[in-house]
């Protein structure tokens, strides 16, 4: 009698993207802090209440994981009570090769500085 043995399937490893720091190198016009937040292209928000961050500091938010095999994007928001939102800037994903990748948003006078790390997984 032969020997059966179960078949191995192999996963094709997937790009995946974290956000690994956002610094405020300045902030908006007229603003010495801004209340920020993440609009993800599915809609979700990350995080569910405004950040708030001064010049010169920088946030390590956790949790913020995008599989790049569906493309998307990502805005970073200041959220203003008197007006609409300001859009900072956008960065756009779509099967994104693994590294590290430092992204400038200018929006609204400010000066933001991202650093995105992607890993196959």
């Amino acid at each position: 009698m032969g020997c059966a043995s179960p078949g191995i399937e192999f996963q094709e490893q997937r790009p995946i993207l974290r956000l690994q720091s956002v610094t405020a190198i300045s902030t908006t016009i007229g603003s010495s802090e801004d209340q920020i937040y993440l609009q993800f292209s599915d809609g979700t928000r990350y995080p569910d209440e405004d950040y708030i961050i001064m010049s010169g500091e920088t946030w390590l938010p956790e949790g913020v994981v995008r599989d790049t095999t569906i493309a998307g994007s990502v805005s970073l928001f200041e959220s203003d009570s008197l007006s609409s939102d300001d859009l900072i800037g956008t960065y756009e994903y779509n099967r994104t090769q693994a590294g590290t990748y430092t992204q400038t948003m200018t929006g609204d006078g400010s000066q933001y500085e991202l650093i995105w790390v992607v890993n196959l997984e």
